[in-house]
């Protein structure tokens, strides 16, 4: 759908739509890291707490 990782070449999408979803997209992969760090938290609380 589109050429490089940016999102600079999006086909079909006027600028406004692709700035939203570039903006989307990015909010999703900041949650995604956020969920990551507090599954390591949540495992790491977890094993000190068996311990």
């Amino acid at each position: 759908m589109y050429k490089d990782m940016k999102g600079n070449d999006f086909r079909g999408f006027s600028n406004d739509k692709q700035r939203k979803f570039y903006r989307i997209t990015r909010v999703i992969k900041i949650g995604n890291i956020l969920a990551a760090v507090i599954m390591l938290i949540f495992i790491v609380r977890y094993l000190f707490g068996v311990n």
